[in-house]
């Protein structure tokens, strides 16, 4: 019987550091010493289909792993009702999942319903993000632009006003840039220039 971890990035450009160091001060802790590490990379959590979420799963099911510990609930899955289908499954095989951000274990029936309320708030921090997006793409084409580029003769370095009209209406920077078409450092420059104020670009 081992104690299993489980790590997953969306992008090959981003690391597991950050979530590595903060499982290992767990495991240090708790003196674990014989965790077997279970990393996907370049996989997004709204994909159930991968290699090392497969081999965890089939650990479990021959009863090879007792404890599984994640560094946030949203590295298992990003889809609340796929999430709690594997959650509910591993719980059945006597599983105990331990969530470091959380600093919960999730455990019987009270486990099952904590992990599924907050698999339902993730998913609706993620409806509002893409509602965000949506409202970005249609300021792109009120402002006569294609979602991420710009059109011939019409870039806005010399319009600050139009950035923070958009920053008012509640796009961010990243938003803001990719429905102008220009880059995310010309856009935070506009604002600083234009309000004097260095916390309008956070």
């Amino acid at each position: 019987m081992a104690t299993a971890i489980y790590a997953r990035i969306s992008s090959r450009s981003q690391t597991t550091a950050s979530q590595r160091r903060e499982i290992e001060r767990y495991l240090s802790a708790n003196d674990i010493t014989d965790a077997r590490w279970y990393i996907d990379e370049g996989i997004s959590g709204a994909v159930m289909d991968r290699p090392a979420l497969h081999d965890l799963k089939r650990s479990i099911f021959l009863g090879e792993t007792t404890t599984v510990i994640v560094y946030a609930l949203d590295r298992i899955a990003r889809n609340a009702v796929e999430g709690m289908v594997l959650l509910a499954d591993w719980l059945k095989h006597g599983v105990r999942l331990v969530v470091i951000t959380l600093q919960v274990d999730f455990a019987g029936e009270i486990g099952q319903m904590i992990a599924s309320l907050l698999l339902h708030i993730a998913q609706m921090e993620r409806s509002r993000l893409r509602e965000r997006q949506a409202a970005g793409i249609a300021a792109a084409q009120a402002a006569g632009r294609k979602w991420g580029g710009r059109k011939p003769g019409t870039g806005l370095s010399a319009n600050p006003q139009r950035v923070i009209e958009l920053r008012r209406r509640g796009l961010t920077i990243r938003e803001v840039a990719a429905a102008l078409g220009i880059s995310t450092r010309t856009v935070s420059r506009m604002v600083k220039r234009a309000e004097g104020n260095v916390d309008a670009c956070r």
